[in-house]
Order: C-alpha cells, then structure tokens, then sequence
C-alpha cells in the first residue's frame, strides 16, 4: 500500500489516545508521511487520504466509518477501548505495522453497510448509514407495535419493545446481546432481532436484503443508527433499511481469524471439559 497521507482520528475524551496521537503523528512525519489530525466532534472528512487511522474504541471506529465511507478510505484501528472487534492492539508497534502496511501485509475486509431513509409525509426528512445496525425502539418503557414489510411480505406487527436490523459486523454487538444470531462478516446476511417481544412467537430473522425492509410505527418512537446517531419518529413515519451501496474498508491483521477473536473476546464455546 502506497501511504503518502494519513488522516489520524482520535477520541479526545481518552488522555492516552491524545497523547498516543501525537507520538503516531511524530512516527508518521518521521517516515515522510504527511499527517492530518482529525477532530472528534464535527467530524468533516473533505479529502482523500491513502488510510485513517482511527484511535479508540470500536464506537470510534464506528463513526469514522460512517463520516468516511462515501471517500472509501481504508481504516485501521487501534484499541484504546475495551472489546476492540474491529481494532489492532494499540501496543502493536508502529514501524512494524507502518511495514506491514508497505508490504501489503495486512487483512483488508469490506464490511456491508445499511442504507437508512425515515419518510414522513412522502418526504425523506432523515437519511443515514450504519455499519453495525439500525434500531428503532420505544420513547418510554412499554413494547410498541411496528408493522414491517419486506419484498411482498409483511413480516406481521411486532409488539416489543423495538426492532433492529443489523449487519453481520453488528451481529456482535446489541444484535447478540439481544439474543440473536452470530453471522460470520462475508455473508450478505442481515438479522432482523425483536428486542424483548411480548411473545414466545416473534424470534430473529435472517434475510439476504436484497430488496428494502420498510418499518412503520403507530406510535412515537426513536431510530439509532450504531448506538450514536439518533433520531425522533413520530406516529406513521416509515423507516426505509436497505443494503447501501457502499462498504467499510477495514485493515485487520494478517493473520485475522474472527472465530478465534470470537474465542478471546467473548469466551466463545466456553469450556466443556468438566460436562
């Protein structure tokens, strides 16, 4: 990979991520690399770079992700959060990963994203994009009924207390938690995951997405795209989910292996010894 500019995005509201920023961006101009910081808030990215790397947590990656993805501008993370999916280790040490990087040597993965429209009156009054899902969920601690369709179908009313349709990237995050199902990251797979339904009948979905899912509320609600974009519905509005166009471009390490990271992170499968 050819690294002539690199964007350096970082979460200010981490001390070590601020300090570990300007140590990255004095390695960096060391190799002739130029190096353009990134603000946290307001984040405008209005030119191509070679990379970005981003320093934080997943949640920091995540809206890099989307600010970044209409550019297709590769992202490396480095963890300075906690379960770090979508990160390297922040002591992986630079020059050895800035000749990982020269000698393409590295795991590029397109992660799918979702398109997301909210229409009210006929109008698209809000447009985003989500790398790990979009949710919609009750304004007060009651189920809400939504009415969701797809293709010709209609999937009947949910009576719970939100919805979400998540990417197989999001799959591990509130999707799981929630109780639906791990997909491995190439699928072009999508779960439709209730949250807390008000019945034994109404359980995950998995769908290929190749045509919209449209979700219509009755009542007043919330839309969440990853946990940090939000958005007021009010009653009757239709929410448009669909498979976007575009995808992250994310740089793991060569050796990458998501069912050992499912291991290490989530203690997956768990020990069976004793059984």
């Amino acid at each position: 990979m050819e690294l002539k500019t690199i964007a350096l995005f970082f979460n200010s509201k981490r001390e070590t991520c601020s300090k570990a920023a300007k140590d990255l961006k004095t390695s960096l101009e060391k190799e002739h690399i130029k190096t353009k910081i990134l603000p946290y808030d307001n984040l405008k990215i209005n030119q191509n770079f070679d990379l970005i790397f981003s320093l934080g947590g997943d949640g920091s990656l995540l809206k890099i992700v989307r600010k970044s993805a209409h550019r297709k501008i590769k992202i490396l993370g480095l963890n300075f959060g906690h379960l770090g999916f979508l990160t390297y280790d922040k002591n992986a040490g630079i020059k050895a990963l800035l000749k990982a990087l020269k000698a393409d040597k590295f795991c590029l993965q397109e992660r799918a994203l979702l398109d997301v429209q909210v229409i009210r009156n006929k109008k698209i009054v809000f447009k985003g994009i989500a790398l790990n899902e979009c949710t919609i969920k009750s304004n007060k601690a009651r189920a809400i009924h939504l009415n969701t369709f797809y293709e010709k179908s209609e999937l009947k009313e949910y009576f719970a207390d939100g919805l979400m349709l998540c990417t197989p990237t999001g799959s591990t995050a509130y999707n799981l938690a929630a109780g639906g199902p791990i997909l491995e990251p190439s699928l072009e797979a999508f779960t439709l995951t209730p949250i807390c339904p008000h019945t034994l009948a109404q359980r995950p979905l998995v769908l290929k997405l190749k045509s919209p899912l449209f979700i219509d509320g009755q009542e007043e609600s919330h839309l969440c795209l990853d946990g940090q974009v939000f958005f007021k519905l009010s009653k009757k509005d239709r929410v448009q989910i669909k498979r976007s166009p575009l995808n992250a471009k994310i740089i793991f390490a060569e050796d990458y292996d998501f069912f050992k990271l499912l291991t290490q992170k989530l203690t997956w499968g768990g020990n069976c010894k004793n059984a």
